[in-house]
């Protein structure tokens, strides 16, 4: 498939595909014998990490190291399945204004394919990450996604319906901006299931409740997700929190994976849970290691491999990537390295 920016396209005026729906995962012939996973990201950033040898609050603070990169969830997951380099990725999202070509030239740099629907006069975000060396305390001043015109929407399910045919699986993540409904990525999962494609999501909130509602195949979130998902309001044990991912893997029919910040992560498939705990790593910034894991355990998967052996090595990623200054970014050799020292242990069958 070709790079393809979108610019101010009128959405064309034409039904979905008639496809008729498949309950698992179809294979689709690999092209390069890698398979092809469409990330689906609505909002994007570019991201600034500035190094301080000490932060003062109300001072004047000076950075003796900066770093300027593409981010946001989507792009985070595609610098994973690029990183890897066990899939090849399609990076479909929003773009506009001034920062459109660098985050498009380092999508491009990543080597992932991507089309991008253009909402001028928005302008694509700048969130700031400051690491304060002297205490470890990592500070996010993140910028909210501007609306969008509702004929975005349109747009964005247009470019969806005519992609997924060209694909092997769908990874939705993210937020989506006001102006696109919470029922954004319901669609999208869907048609990835009419298509006979592996739906994976990693959301929160309303965007979340109506995704377990078109049953994706696997639903990556974290334990704060999982709480607002199923009403509860504490999880005190790992028997809670299994029983709360029983009820979400009882509405969807698929798996479920868990991660919580520096523990342990617990996996459910086919009622059998799983818990996977990382080494410890001196960790420098731990923003976006969820990213990491849903874009390596969505490209395992596309790969054929177990969910349990995906969710080991995301796992070996997201800690590389939390000793790192930059979200998102990890040695795939010390990743490699790692999973010799990942412990998991069966803890239930339903």
């Amino acid at each position: 498939m070709k790079d393809k920016c979108v610019k101010d396209r009128h959405p064309k005026d034409r039904q979905p595909k008639d496809r008729q729906p498949k309950d698992e995962p179809q294979k689709r012939k690999p092209q390069n014998d890698k398979p092809v996973i469409l990330v689906v990201g609505l909002t994007p950033c570019m991201a600034r990490t500035m190094m301080f040898e000490r932060f003062i609050l109300g001072g004047v603070n000076r950075s003796e190291s900066q770093a300027e990169y593409a981010s946001g969830k989507g792009v985070n997951a595609v610098r994973a399945i690029c990183t890897t380099n066990l899939a090849a990725s399609f990076c479909l999202g929003l773009t506009g204004g001034d920062r459109t070509y660098a985050f498009l030239e380092a999508l491009k740099n990543l080597g992932s394919a991507y089309e991008s629907i253009d909402t001028y006069p928005n302008e694509i975000r700048l969130c700031t990450t400051i690491i304060d060396q002297a205490t470890g305390v990592v500070t996010e001043l993140v910028e909210e996604p501007p609306a969008v015109a509702k004929s975005v929407a349109r747009s964005l399910l247009d470019s969806f319906d005519r992609i997924i045919d060209d694909v092997d699986a769908v990874l939705v993540i993210g937020s989506v901006p006001k102006g696109l409904g919470n029922w954004t990525y319901k669609l999208m999962i869907d048609m990835a299931r009419e298509a006979g494609k592996l739906a994976v999501v990693d959301a929160a909130g309303a965007i979340l409740t109506n995704a377990l509602a078109a049953r994706p195949h696997v639903v990556r979130i974290n334990e704060n997700e999982l709480l607002s998902a199923t009403g509860a309001t504490v999880l005190p044990s790992n028997d809670a929190v299994i029983n709360a991912m029983r009820a979400v893997a009882n509405q969807t029919g698929g798996a479920v994976v868990v991660s919580r910040a520096e523990r342990s992560t617990l996996v459910l498939e086919l009622g059998r849970a799983t818990e996977i705990t990382p080494p410890e790593v001196d960790v420098v910034s731990g923003i976006g290691g969820g990213d990491v894991m849903s874009g390596v355990i969505t490209s395992m998967l596309a790969c054929g491999k177990p969910l349990v052996e995906a969710v080991v090595f995301a796992q070996a990623c997201a800690a590389d990537s939390a000793t790192t200054t930059r979200s998102a970014h990890f040695s795939l050799n010390r990743a490699k390295r790692m999973v010799g020292k990942i412990v998991k242990r069966d803890v239930g069958q339903g």
